[in-house]
């Protein structure tokens, strides 16, 4: 282990293992860059398409909830 150094924040960091850390972090950086260009991305017409789909579905939800909420809170106000 190399110890000489000039004064100052740079030696400090490399004492103290950044050095190391630095690279670890530039490896993670450049092998997920590779990993994304891997990667097959939807055409904008599947993401549009799959966006209405789950746009259409949430209303159909959200209104089938609201219809039974309404009906049992009208059930329990007629019974009590």
């Amino acid at each position: 282990m190399n110890l000489r150094c000039e004064p100052g924040l740079s030696c400090l960091l490399g004492f103290l293992g950044w050095s190391s850390v630095m690279k670890k972090i530039r490896a993670f950086v450049s092998e997920s860059y590779g990993e994304l260009k891997k990667v097959v991305w939807p055409s904008s017409d599947s993401v549009v398409s799959s966006a209405k789909v789950v746009l259409v579905s949430t209303a159909l939800f959200a209104l089938f909830f609201g219809v039974v909420d309404f009906v049992l809170l009208k059930g329990l106000f007629f019974i009590f």
